[in-house]
């Protein structure tokens, strides 16, 4: 990993890709799986971006403890992640102008699918709908995947 790594979701794992001087990132106390299950999962979501649908990944893990947050060891999970990326069978399938509008220099789209949550305060309606598009399509492409996270979460609730 390296810092293109979103940090919140390596953290989970104990691996810090900020540092710890800026407090916009103190993230050292997030860990509740282990270390070495988190490049197996980078490598699942790379495999799955490799394959043009998104990244989109299954993991079975097992926590550590974090007395911070409150987490027994041993819990077994099974943990979903949809990483935003743009998925190249998805930009392949657009109309010619919206590819070259996502190309281009002086986007509509700028930085998509990665607007910022801090500095961009609204999205256009096209950022919107283009967004929109690509997070369902790739959901759709990967519902399999998803819907066994979703069966496998939904066995252990109770409706009584």
């Amino acid at each position: 990993p390296d810092s293109t790594t979103d940090g919140n979701l390596s953290a989970l794992f104990g691996v810090q890709v900020y540092s710890d001087l800026n407090p916009a990132y103190w993230t050292q106390n997030n860990q509740i799986f282990p270390e070495e299950d988190f490049v197996p999962l980078v490598e699942a979501l790379q495999t799955a971006q490799a394959g043009g649908n998104g990244a989109i990944a299954k993991a079975s893990l097992t926590t550590v403890e974090n007395k911070l947050m409150g987490v027994p060891a041993g819990l077994q999970v099974e943990l979903g992640v949809y990483y935003l990326s743009m998925p190249t069978a998805w930009k392949a399938q657009l109309p010619a102008n919206v590819q070259a509008d996502l190309d281009a220099e002086d986007s509509p789209y700028p930085d998509f699918p990665h607007y910022s949550t801090m500095t961009m305060l609204s999205l256009t309606e096209p950022q919107v709908n283009l967004l929109t598009n690509m997070l369902s399509w790739t959901l759709l492409q990967n519902q399999d995947l998803v819907s066994s996270v979703l069966d496998d979460h939904s066995a252990g609730i109770s409706t009584a």
